[in-house]
């Protein structure tokens, strides 16, 4: 098991050499792989580069409350860290003793369940104090860098590209599967040499499956878009004159696997399956005997029952009525099973929120209306968008005479629009749209961050 000291000492000489050729990095990092085990790097490769675990604001508001610092103080700090074009990263660690006199070992998985910590209220205090007072500077630059999702050691691709180096892999094929499976998968796999070859597609063989990109606007994203509702786990079946398998998507053996409807009698045969019941159904043949190939003709011929996705509206309804535990895949009508790039579409987001949000400031810029957008924590409005919209919209008598080309406060007037949104991460929503505004709304009627909240958790 990989520890937090490992990572940091490699984080530190990969920083240290990232004005030297590229080879010097590279070389840190096969250095490292051949003294540990490719759990251990695929351990601190999640580390390096896994989703951040808050925003800096939130950070911010954690740390002085936890330390007991002034708003006007840290405003200062922050202010001194921006002016000189340093990251907060290292001003975090700066608080760190080099070598505390009772210093606190980590594994990688100790270190994430810390930092985790860190967003439960009743926790920050002691993980911040932990941090400063027990864990050196070095691997306290590596927990700040990972709470905060930013200042990585050296880029996603470089890292890849020396585990390329390491394998017979190519680099773009790790690239493009770090993509669906994640880069500690990837880098296991490659160094274990097992990780399914891309886009070859042989019965009885797992592959790198379709990977599918979030899709967060407001219409179709192809000219002719096909929807397939994902209603149970997928997998695929392949079936071989040796018998028959289940692969799931990671490329894992699925067994025992449940029984199989909708197989084809034929010599060899690949298809994607769902679970349905209790059962596995066919749902999209993409290899035969007859027609090894058939995974390149496009969806509507593979699947004729496949329905097409009219306009903004109708996406707007089947997000709405997606059922809990099901998904949405937006794909190109006239395309493969997947492109060049092993992209297979898009995942439309399994939740739309309608909901009434205050504005506070707002604009005209290349002839629409920019608005910026508030919910209530408690009696104070918090920011959770800044969209542009038609300014129709907006053209009310309460804003005809305040909105201009220059930003304008109008929080007190207490404007409400009614908006819909993809989800709430905590901090700010996704893929927001104004409706309309509601002039018999006021500013008690803006939705309160626990509701939102609750909206969120309930998908």
């Amino acid at each position: 098991m990989a520890s937090l000291a490992q990572a940091a000492r490699l984080a530190t000489l990969l920083r240290r050499d990232a004005e030297e050729p590229v080879r010097f990095q590279y070389k840190h990092i096969t250095q490292f792989a051949e003294k540990n085990t490719s759990d251990d790097v695929a351990e601190v490769a999640e580390f390096f580069y896994g989703h951040r675990v808050m925003g800096v604001d939130r950070l911010m508001a954690t740390v002085s409350r936890c330390v007991g610092i002034f708003g006007e103080e840290w405003d200062g700090l922050l202010d001194s860290v921006v002016t000189g074009g340093h990251a907060l990263v290292p001003l975090l660690a700066s608080e760190s003793q080099l070598r505390p006199k009772h210093g606190l070992s980590l594994s990688i998985s100790e270190a994430t369940l810390l930092l985790y910590d860190l967003q439960k209220r009743d926790e920050a205090p002691r993980v911040v104090d932990t941090i400063f007072r027990r864990i050196g500077r070095e691997e306290a630059t590596m927990l700040w860098s990972r709470a905060l999702g930013e200042y990585p050691p050296v880029g996603k691709g470089k890292f890849i590209r020396a585990v390329s180096n390491m394998t017979e892999y190519e680099p773009n094929h790790l690239r493009q599967a770090a993509r669906f499976h994640g880069i500690a998968a990837v880098v296991k796999g490659a160094l274990d040499d097992s990780l399914p070859r891309a886009h070859q597609l042989v019965a009885g063989q797992p592959f790198t499956p379709a990977a599918y990109r979030r899709w967060v606007k407001w219409v179709p994203p192809f000219e002719q878009t096909a929807y397939d509702v994902v209603e149970g786990a997928r997998a695929f079946v392949h079936v071989t004159p040796d018998g028959t398998w289940v692969f799931r998507r990671s490329g894992e053996r699925w067994s025992p696997c449940p029984p199989i409807d909708g197989l084809q009698a034929c010599e060899e045969f690949v298809a994607e399956v769902e679970e349905r019941h209790g059962r596995l159904v066919v749902v999209d043949i993409l290899h035969t005997s007859d027609e090894p190939q058939r995974w390149k003709q496009p969806v509507t011929e593979r699947r004729p029952d496949i329905r097409l996705l009219r306009d903004r509206d109708h996406l707007i309804s089947l997000i709405k009525n997606l059922q809990r535990g099901t998904s949405l895949r937006l794909l190109d009508s006239r395309s493969p099973y997947y492109d060049g790039e092993g992209m297979g579409g898009y995942i439309a987001p399994d939740s739309l929120f309608e909901i009434t949000l205050l504005v506070t400031r707002a604009r005209l810029i290349d002839g629409q209306a920019e608005v910026c957008l508030s919910m209530m924590d408690g009696f104070d409005a918090q920011h959770v968008a800044c969209v542009r919209c038609d300014t129709e919209l907006i053209r009310v008598p309460r804003l005809r005479k305040e909105i201009t080309t220059r930003w304008s406060e109008i929080e007190h007037l207490g404007v409400v629009v009614v908006c819909f949104a993809f989800g709430y991460d905590g901090e700010t929503l996704d893929g927001v749209s104004v409706q309309r505004i509601d002039g018999s709304l006021g500013v008690s009627d803006t939705i309160q961050k626990g509701d939102l909240l609750a909206m969120s958790n309930a998908r």
